[in-house]
């Protein structure tokens, strides 16, 4: 383990394959092993996948990550997010802490139902705070390091 306050390396990752349509292959995405804690559970979620999405505004969170945060989903603030086909989705804020690969940091972040993926990781909360280098040729990696915005960051390992 670093010690408190020592920036972790550069971190590397491949991308993962996500199946398309049956018969259709698949589709390569960044995705990034996560956790959440708040202050009403400041145990750590267990590990969970979130997409990187540098088109999203922020990060969006499924709403069984609020209530395994005993977090009360309707109890932030509400607000509405429109996605791919112009589809609009209510979300609700919530401030909790980001755990990143022995990183720490608090973010507010947004919940909603029935999203596609437990979470996505946008610009606002993760893409102000690291510098994510993407590789999109073979093999698809991405690199995931603190940028200036780290200065917020807790470090631990």
């Amino acid at each position: 383990m670093a010690a408190a306050g020592r920036v972790p390396p550069l971190l590397r990752y491949k991308f993962k394959p996500y199946p398309l349509d049956e018969g259709a292959g698949f589709d390569w995405h960044p995705v990034l092993p996560v956790r959440i804690s708040s202050s009403s559970s400041p145990r750590p979620t267990a590990p969970f996948e979130a997409l990187l999405d540098s088109g999203a505004a922020g990060c969006l969170f499924d709403a069984s990550l609020a209530d395994a945060l005993h977090l009360d989903l309707t109890s932030g603030t509400r607000s509405a997010a429109i996605g791919l086909g112009n589809i609009r989705i209510e979300i609700w804020y919530h401030s909790i802490e980001l755990h990143v690969e022995g990183v720490q940091y608090g973010a507010e972040v947004a919940f909603a139902n029935d999203l596609p993926t437990a979470g996505i990781l946008g610009r606002k909360g993760f893409f102000d705070r690291f510098k994510v280098t993407f590789t999109p040729v073979v093999p698809l990696e991405f690199e995931v390091e603190p940028s200036d915005g780290a200065s917020k960051l807790k470090f631990w390992r």
